[in-house]
């Protein structure tokens, strides 16, 4: 019983360390992954799976938006430019590519096919959004799910689901949401900066 009641009280505390810091990680890399790693690496456009309009986000407390204006936000857009950031600086080549793709990245490639320049590609998906405004903050939740895989073989090299968020009482700039979600990229995308060392 005195063991149950350790283990638990550790998830809790793990939980809330994870969620102090603004994300909490979760992601799965294949175990033979420096053996397969990629060199080049597609990252396509994220999917959005909300009901909101992510292509253009404003939030902000009616003192906000006197003192620092309103200010427009492409979600989707911030969050694929930190993944490629994130590839970039753990030493990956972004590929550039034309969408929609000739082939599903999530599946096999079929034989015969024409392989592309690149070795794996992200798909990346903003599964919820919640933007919170009072007086003089706004607070926003973003939950969002990554996934490498391998091209031609579709095999999945790494995923998980994270989220960013930033709580209402905190002073807000119009750089605190692209900050937050590469802040949260960075750490989401961490083990694949480590693995390519």
């Amino acid at each position: 019983m005195c063991r149950q009641l350790h283990v638990i009280a550790a998830h809790a505390f793990s939980f809330l360390a994870l969620h102090a810091a603004g994300c909490a990680a979760g992601g799965s890399i294949h175990p033979e992954y420096r053996q397969l790693k990629p060199r080049d690496i597609a990252v396509l456009s994220v999917k959005n799976e909300t009901i909101a309009d992510l292509g253009r986000v404003t939030f902000g407390g009616p003192l906000q938006r006197t003192i620092v204006g309103v200010e427009s936000y492409n979600v989707l857009e911030l969050l694929r430019g930190a993944i490629e950031e994130a590839l970039l600086k753990a030493g990956y080549v972004i590929a550039e590519v034309k969408e929609p793709l000739p082939f599903d990245p999530g599946k096999p490639l079929l034989d015969g096919a024409d392989r592309p320049a690149f070795q794996a590609a992200v798909l990346a998906s903003v599964e919820s959004w919640q933007a919170h405004e009072t007086s003089n903050f706004a607070s926003f939740a973003l939950r969002y799910r990554l996934e490498m895989r391998r091209v031609p073989t579709a095999e999945l090299l790494y995923s998980g689901t994270f989220t960013c968020e930033q709580r209402e009482g905190r002073a807000q700039t119009s750089e605190s949401l692209p900050r937050a979600i590469r802040r949260s990229v960075a750490r989401a995308l961490g083990a694949l900066s480590a693995a390519n060392e």
